[in-house]
Order: C-alpha cells, then sequence, then structure tokens
C-alpha cells in the first residue's frame, strides 16, 4: 500500500514538473499565445440565421504574436483576425461568422490556427464552435412549447 502511494506522488510530480514549459514564477520566452475560451457554443439557433462569435487571446510571451493564418473548415463558417503583430501584453481576437442557411442540425466545426506562437507540441492551434440550427417546423415547435409552459 505504501509502494503505491509513493508511486503514485512520483507520477504527479513528474507530471509536474514535465508537464510545464515555464519554469516558476518566470515569464515564458517569445511570442506566447493565451486564449480566454477555445470553444463556443452558439446554442440553439434557427436554421438559416448568421452568427458570430470572438475568441480573444492575450501575448503572454515576451515577443510578438502573428496570426498567419485562421484555416476553415467549410464555406459556412468564416474566420477573421487582425494581420497587424500583437505585442507582448496585449490582446487581440479571431472573429468567427457562422452560415446556418441550408445547414439545418447539430453542429461542430473546428478552425486551425497558424500562428508564431511557442506551442508545447508545435501543432496548430485548434478552435472549436458548435451548436444546434433548427429547422424552421422544429423551430415553431419550439417557440410553441415555451410559450404554452410560461
Amino acid at each position: 500500500m505504501r509502494k503505491g502511494i509513493i508511486w503514485i506522488f512520483f507520477i504527479v510530480v513528474a507530471g509536474m514538473f514535465f508537464g510545464s514549459t515555464v519554469a516558476y514564477g518566470q515569464k515564458p520566452s517569445g511570442p506566447v499565445i493565451k486564449f480566454d475560451n477555445m470553444v463556443y457554443d452558439y446554442g440553439i439557433m434557427k436554421e438559416g440565421d448568421i452568427k458570430e462569435c470572438v475568441f480573444k487571446f492575450t501575448n503572454i510571451g515576451d515577443a510578438p504574436v502573428i496570426i498567419q493564418h485562421v484555416e476553415e473548415p467549410c464555406g459556412c463558417t468564416v474566420p477573421s483576425w487582425s494581420k497587424e503583430p500583437v505585442m507582448p501584453g496585449k490582446t487581440g481576437e479571431i472573429k468567427v461568422v457562422y452560415h446556418s442557411k441550408d445547414r439545418p442540425g447539430v453542429f461542430r466545426k473546428t478552425l486551425a490556427v497558424k500562428t508564431n506562437a511557442v506551442l508545447q507540441n508545435h501543432e496548430d492551434i485548434l478552435l472549436m464552435i458548435k451548436g444546434n440550427a433548427l429547422t424552421n417546423k422544429e423551430w415553431k415547435q419550439k417557440n410553441k412549447s415555451t410559450l404554452k409552459s410560461n
């Protein structure tokens, strides 16, 4: 039993030590990006609606962050972002517009953000939007049941 507890303690400490890329109390070096939120849920919408969301981020590094490209998963999802470098300590944003015309049902779209930021796994940053676009018939039924319950 005692050996098991020691192993668990060792694994937790090793994970904390090796899992972090920045030493305690040390500011990250290079351009480092930190998003406030990486998933946006539009919730329930009516098919045909056009919805927009904003992913805000902060440059917590010591060099400018440049958003090089945001890959759109399809024509229904349109991202836009500032082409200007985001200086250390400053914030930036990526706007995403979702067009639900002729796209009823539950959706999940992932956007790959290419940037010059220092990343742990050296891959793109993945942002996600999700929601449910109801058909006109479903929307009317939902609104009828909402009115009846009030």
